[in-house]
């Protein structure tokens, strides 16, 4: 049982992730370059650090989320990347 809520946990987590980042390129609108995508990868891999959080799953949203989860994903580590389409959200 508590495997379970601590799996619903971590893959809640994931998703509250997937949509701050979304929401944080919502915000910069307008043409983003490597350059910047890499520092915003960055910052947000220094916060998952200092949090020393461990997410089991990295989800990406369609149409250019799913990119910089999977930066995102490989710079972390070894963690699994799974894509949502935002028509389904």
């Amino acid at each position: 049982m508590l495997q379970g809520i601590l799996a619903a946990c971590t893959i809640l987590g994931g998703v509250v992730a997937a949509v701050e980042i979304w929401k944080y390129v919502q915000e910069q609108r307008g043409h983003f370059g490597w350059r910047r995508v890499t520092a915003g990868v960055k910052q947000i891999i220094k916060l998952i650090q200092q949090e020393d959080y461990r997410p089991d799953i990295v989800v990406g949203l369609g149409r250019g989320g799913f990119v910089v989860a999977g930066i995102l994903s490989g710079n972390l580590g070894i963690v699994p990347l799974a894509g949502l389409d935002r028509q389904y959200i």
